[in-house]
């Protein structure tokens, strides 16, 4: 069995890795920063604050990827039997303390330096994500639902990053559910296995329509702005 750095340094380099992360991480601390100011926040501090959205964005990406894996196991033992942590006599108790060391930055980050509105929702969050997996194992879901459900994580953490704002308004909702379409047709268009279940290519139809009808209505708001 391979030692337990190994096993850490090749699930992080496989399945957390810098390029891809780092994009999503800026593109969630993006979409928080435009969350802010749709809310109202203005001023030199919401400028200040970004470097450490994008931080905190990795820091909360990096956690729920890990949940992500540990929860999906019996899935990946039939659909990607190469990943870590699906081989045989795998120790996952580094991995369990890797997530609980990223669950407390997590929390302490978005308690310390956002807002404490911010950290109940994120615990909220992650309760949520727990839920979803224990819910989908024992009801046993379609795994279309279930990873739609997953794919919650974004706009919640776009919203905690936004410090979890009264009012968001209509725009702010339309970036939230533009978000989620996003990752929504990402995902189905990166799983081939997700994309050949019953009504896969059906879903990934209607979300790109859904994109493309939420692009429009940007569009015709920005235009009923203008003077």
């Amino acid at each position: 069995m391979a030692p337990p750095l190994d096993l850490l340094l090749g699930w992080r380099s496989s399945r957390l890795t810098w390029g891809l992360f780092l994009s999503l991480a800026f593109c969630v601390a993006g979409c928080a920063f435009l969350l802010r100011i749709l809310a109202g926040y203005y001023g030199v501090l919401l400028w200040l604050d970004l470097p450490f959205l994008v931080v905190l964005a990795f820091v909360l990406l990096a956690q729920l990827r890990l949940i992500d894996d540990l929860a999906d196991r019996d899935y990946d033992r039939l659909h990607h039997p190469d990943r870590i942590l699906v081989q045989p006599k795998v120790d996952l108790k580094p991995f369990y303390a890797i997530l609980a060391m990223l669950t407390f930055m997590s929390l302490g980050l978005t308690g310390g330096l956002v807002s404490a509105r911010a950290l109940g929702v994120l615990i909220l969050l992650e309760i949520l994500m727990v839920a979803i997996y224990v819910l989908s194992r024992r009801r046993r879901w379609p795994r279309l639902l279930h990873a739609h459900a997953v794919l919650l994580k974004y706009p919640g953490c776009i919203f905690c990053l936004a410090g979890a704002p009264s009012e968001i308004g209509a725009a702010g909702a339309g970036l939230l559910a533009g978000r989620y379409l996003l990752a929504s047709a990402g995902e189905l268009g990166h799983d081939a296995a997700l994309r050949r279940l019953p009504g896969g290519r059906a879903v990934l139809a209607g979300v790109l329509l859904l994109i493309a009808a939420l692009g429009l209505w940007f569009v015709f708001r920005v235009l009923e702005a203008k003077p």
